[in-house]
């Protein structure tokens, strides 16, 4: 996979994997401002506030991930997507590592992300791959469980 900086081109690809995964866990039906950030890219993702990136395989856009900076040592990672055909095939990994090693060169000592607690698959994912527990809310109707991680 080739991981490459979001570009506008590419802007219906996210949208459509976005929409893949929120479906994935949300019985068919997006929660309200279920993609504010993806409406609004050059602000939520404009390298001053974090950055947005795509997984490019056979010219296709099939995996995404990002992050905003919350402070001059912290991160949260956003919007983690891999096509649900290809999940895992080691891509979701390859996109964590890439965005792990991302932050590390910016100075980030702590990166932190939140899930739906639904989602098994995805915090055995986090935990495989060092995430520790930090807490649960909602994301609306939606329970989420939240995780950090020092790098």
């Amino acid at each position: 996979m080739d991981i490459r900086p979001y570009a506008y081109k590419y802007y219906q690809n996210i949208l459509d994997l976005d929409t893949e995964a929120m479906l994935d866990f949300s019985d068919n039906k997006l929660p309200v401002n279920a993609n504010v950030d993806l409406q609004k890219i050059d602000e939520y993702y404009d390298n001053t506030n974090g950055s947005l990136f795509v997984g490019i395989l056979n010219n296709e856009v099939i995996a995404m991930g990002g992050f905003r900076f919350i402070d001059k040592a912290t991160a949260e990672l956003k919007r983690m997507r891999v096509r649900k055909s290809l999940r895992g095939s080691g891509l979701g990994t390859q996109m964590l590592l890439f965005l792990e090693s991302k932050l590390q060169g910016l100075g980030i000592s702590k990166i932190i992300l939140e899930t739906a607690s639904s989602r098994n698959l995805t915090l055995q994912f986090y935990k495989k791959n060092g995430y520790r527990f930090a807490s649960e809310s909602n994301y609306g109707t939606i329970p989420v469980t939240k995780y950090y991680k020092l790098i």
